[in-house]
């Protein structure tokens, strides 16, 4: 569900040695990260429609956001790496583009979502599954699914929207954990600033970290997104040789394979499942920092960005665009494959005037928030 940003640095040869990670096309690390994003996207897209059509049941968009959750960590602690080291970046910037890079396509989908369900109930297919009241619709316009927080502020999701709840918990990691990084790097008034802002988006992430039950439950998500978060600054203290990388790959492939048939299938959000899980992604980061397989090919690495570039509109329609081709035609597995299908065309085209807009709406918003903005070239070009 989340951006990658690149940065230079010299990749080279070499064991232990601290290195800036270059997340650009110089290797196959960040075309790994791409194909990931993709992958988890459809993952939850295939799944879901396995599951609505009664044919079967299965645990895959589980993994699907637990692919997300790592990605979005390791992720976010790369941008905040790279980014903090210019004397101009501030929280506010982390910010506008946080909030740009997720209500760019998470506000048109959500509206449509809406209008699709109620024109679904008046056409007497109803799809929703969850309130459609104004006061689940003011909620999920603001990310309080889910929230646990004081006032009574949280609310169910909306509609057909019942994936939407990650979406929320992740966007409230973002604000309070970048406003923490903040706190600690800035001075004076940029740090009560940055404090403020932790405190007040603390609610869902500490209500997810510190009641995590035992069972399975997205409320131990947070602590994955925290363990990629932490496999930033591991990947970025090794530079290794190809033929290290090498092993690094396979093994990372091979643990994850191991991972996969000694999981507990339904119980995945188990924390104990996570280190090795983990673990398998850093393997495969680290190994693709060497490596030039998917780099040396343009138009494979090109196909790679491409499908990469919509998956996190794939994940926002594909729920409400399956339970409405299978209220139409019925539970069956042709029915599940055309929603698939269906999902896929949608969001290659909804990204188009969304999700791929964010970086420009991130320019607009700064120039007209953030004071001198307008007198500084904005150098973020290659943010995902």
């Amino acid at each position: 569900m989340t951006e990658q940003a690149r940065a230079g640095g010299d990749c080279g040869s070499g064991t232990a040695a601290a290195a800036t990670l270059a997340l650009d096309d110089s290797n196959d690390a960040s075309l790994l990260l791409d194909g990931l994003r993709f992958c988890a996207a459809l993952m939850v897209c295939c799944g879901h429609a396995i599951n609505l059509s009664g044919c079967a049941w299965t645990s895959i968009p589980i993994i699907g956001v637990m692919i997300f959750f790592v990605l979005s960590g390791f992720l976010i602690a790369h941008t905040l790496h790279v980014k903090s080291a210019r004397p101009d970046y501030t929280l506010g910037d982390f910010l506008i583009e946080r909030v740009a890079r997720i209500y760019s396509a998470y506000l048109p989908a959500f509206l449509l979502i809406a209008a699709t369900d109620l024109a679904m109930a008046w056409a007497g297919h109803p799809i929703a599954t969850e309130p459609t009241g104004l006061r689940a619709f003011l909620g999920n316009l603001v990310m309080l699914q889910g929230y646990p927080g004081p006032l009574r502020l949280g609310v169910s999701t909306f509609g057909s929207g019942g994936h939407l709840t990650t979406v929320a918990a992740e966007f409230h990691i973002y604000l309070f954990v970048g406003a923490l990084f903040f706190a600690v790097i800035a001075r004076g008034r940029a740090r009560a600033m940055a404090i403020a802002c932790a405190f007040l988006a603390s609610a869902m992430p500490l209500g997810y970290f510190l009641f995590v039950p035992g069972e399975a439950s997205d409320r131990s998500l947070f602590v994955l997104w925290l363990m990629g978060f932490a496999a930033h600054a591991v990947a970025s203290a090794f530079a290794v040789d190809r033929g290290t990388s090498l092993l690094g790959v396979g093994g990372g492939l091979a643990l994850g394979v191991y991972w996969w048939l000694k999981r507990p299938v339904g119980n995945e959000y188990n924390i104990g499942c996570y280190p090795l899980f983990v673990l398998s992604f850093l393997l495969l980061v680290v190994g693709g920092r060497s490596l030039h397989f998917l780099s040396s090919s343009p138009r494979l690495a090109a196909a790679i960005r491409f499908l990469a570039s919509w998956s996190f509109s794939l994940f926002l329609v594909h729920f409400s665009v399956e339970k409405v081709i299978f209220a139409l035609c019925g539970r069956t597995l042709s029915a599940a494959l055309a929603g698939i299908g269906l999902s896929c065309v949608l969001a290659m085209v909804f990204a188009q005037f969304t999700e791929l807009r964010h970086k420009s709406l991130a320019v607009f918003l700064k120039r007209r928030l953030l004071p001198g903005h307008r007198l500084r070239p904005y150098r973020d070009a290659h943010d995902r």
